[in-house]
């Protein structure tokens, strides 16, 4: 399945999510800079507010599999797909490579969204989190994010993307209270593969969209 962009996407799962969630207090939060693109349709439809909490992973040398994700305000996971063992002795070989590329992974994202000026917390308690991305390609950013939002009293927990990866789809089942995802894939993928428009937003561009999102309600 292909979509035309990001925003044709969006929209279409806006319109999924609209009968269930236009009368509800919600709050549409972001995963990635495609993300913010899928979730301002949604925020348009919902009349909610639009955040963004980056996450980037972080690889060891020669290694495919990440040894976990940082979110933009410094927030570290291990993937728990790595066992507790493999993870505490690779955490303390690699101690200086995985500290270094925190540091340059936070500055990469802190200046896409202004030093995290972008994620207002106070503006998720007591509220339903639909969480975007404009591809889930297994479960760490979804980890990330989950533990991020464990210190808020939210209502429900909602998942939202066009297409998602069964490792994903799994984690969902597990911890959202709705789903809704246009496309599954059993293997993992190139997220702008399965865009005919790479619509992914410059830092100005994200910035703009997220503090006007209140003028583009539909």
């Amino acid at each position: 399945m292909h979509f035309v962009s990001r925003i044709h996407a969006g929209r279409i799962l806006a319109k999924q999510l609209l009968p269930d969630f236009r009368y509800e207090d919600c709050v549409v939060i972001a995963l990635s800079a495609g993300g913010v693109v899928v979730g301002a349709q949604i925020a348009q439809y919902l009349h909610s507010a639009l955040l963004m909490i980056m996450t980037e992973e972080i690889y060891l040398p020669h290694e495919p599999v990440s040894i976990g994700s940082i979110t933009s305000d410094g927030e570290f996971m291990v993937n728990n797909f790595l066992g507790s063992g493999d993870v505490d002795e690779l955490l303390e070989e690699y101690r200086g490579v995985i500290e270094e590329q925190k540091i340059t992974k936070l500055r990469e994202m802190n200046e896409v969204v202004e030093n995290s000026g972008l994620v207002k917390k106070e503006m998720i308690q007591y509220r339903s989190v639909v969480l975007v991305s404009d591809g889930f390609n297994g479960d760490l950013s979804l980890s990330v994010a989950y533990e991020y939002l464990k210190p808020f009293k939210i209502n429900k927990l909602i998942i939202a993307a066009p297409i998602a990866n069964v490792k994903a789809i799994d984690w969902m089942h597990a911890m959202a209270d709705k789903i809704f995802c246009l496309w599954v894939t059993d293997e993992d993928f190139e997220t702008n593969r399965y865009y005919d428009k790479d619509d992914v937003p410059d830092q100005k561009t994200i910035n703009n969209m997220i503090h006007n999102i209140i003028l583009n309600w539909k």
